[in-house]
C-alpha cells in the first residue's frame, strides 16, 4: 500500500520488487501445471 500511496522508502520498494518477482517466478515455473492456480479460458 505504501508503494501505491507513494510513501514507501527505497528499501521497501526494492524489497517489494524482489518478493514480487519471486512470487511470479514461483507461479510461472513451479505451479504452472496446477489447475487450481493457473486457469486459461479461450
Amino acid at each position: 500500500m505504501r508503494g501505491v500511496a507513494g510513501t514507501a522508502t527505497a528499501d521497501q520498494t526494492a524489497q517489494f520488487q524482489s518478493l514480487w518477482q519471486d512470487r511470479v517466478g514461483t507461479l510461472l515455473v513451479e505451479q504452472v501445471d496446477d489447475p487450481e492456480i493457473i486457469v486459461v479460458h479461450h
